[in-house]
């Protein structure tokens, strides 16, 4: 299946991380044309022929432009997933720039230029982007966090709602056809994740969540990309 837009590229970010290798695996078999995967480091293996892997490292201001200026003149781009984050275990007293401001770079503005150049891409005049029906799918991997009150995860959540929030009016604000935007709101699923302070990463939140839920996210997000659609906004909180 290859539905959205025979001509794009489909462009997943934190494409090594587990959530991203988890979409990968199970996009791969559903969508015929290119996959562009950003991330820090090559991912292992999914599977994919069409798979073109790119290291950005999305916390770098300077990679994230020139990896943007290349989304919006390469071709067209033909769905959007957002699978790179960045954690903070700060409490209120910890609250500073210097952990806010990674975490909202990497999970909000770093996505928002991608967002901005994968729009660019399509207007291309081989590109039919008057068709009603050919919105841009795009993916936000976000977290429970967001709407919670879990101890230690006010950066983190005050980030995640940045980008949720900044892609909900970025859909509203957008002229026909827009973006179909899915906010996929995961729990801890038991793996530390990259932390906006050096040192190791911070421990799971919690205890270990089935891996079932995170395929079952995989598959929906791979659903949601290679269906055409008009444009609209849907939370997947399993």
């Amino acid at each position: 299946m290859n539905s959205p837009a025979t001509s794009g590229a489909m462009l997943v970010t934190g494409a090594s991380g587990t959530v991203g290798t988890a979409i990968l695996q199970a996009l791969t078999p559903r969508w015929a044309g290119p996959i562009v995967a950003f991330g820090r480091t090559c991912p292992r293996p999914s599977g994919g022929r069409h798979i073109r892997f790119f290291s950005v490292d999305l916390a770098d201001e300077a990679m994230v432009r020139r990896a943007a200026a290349q989304v919006a003149g390469g071709q067209p781009i033909a769905g959007l997933v957002c699978a790179a984050g960045l954690d903070s275990r700060a409490r209120l007293d910890d609250f500073a720039l210097d952990t806010a401001g990674p975490c909202m770079q990497v999970n909000a503005w770093a996505h928002v230029e991608l967002l901005r150049a994968a729009l660019t891409s399509r207007t291309s005049a081989k590109f039919a982007t008057n068709d009603q029906q050919n919105a841009l799918p795009v993916v936000v991997v976000s977290s429970d966090v967001v709407g919670g009150s879990l101890p230690a995860t006010l950066v983190y959540a005050a980030t995640k709602a940045a980008v949720e929030e900044t892609f909900r009016h970025a859909a509203a604000d957008l002229a026909p056809p827009g973006i179909a935007l899915l906010i996929v709101r995961l729990p801890d699923i038991g793996v530390p994740m990259r932390s906006a302070t050096p040192g190791p990463p911070p421990p799971p939140r919690g205890g270990r969540q089935p891996r079932p839920l995170l395929t079952a996210a995989a598959v929906a997000v791979a659903s949601f990309l290679t269906v055409p659609k008009p444009s609209l906004v849907e939370v997947w909180d399993g």
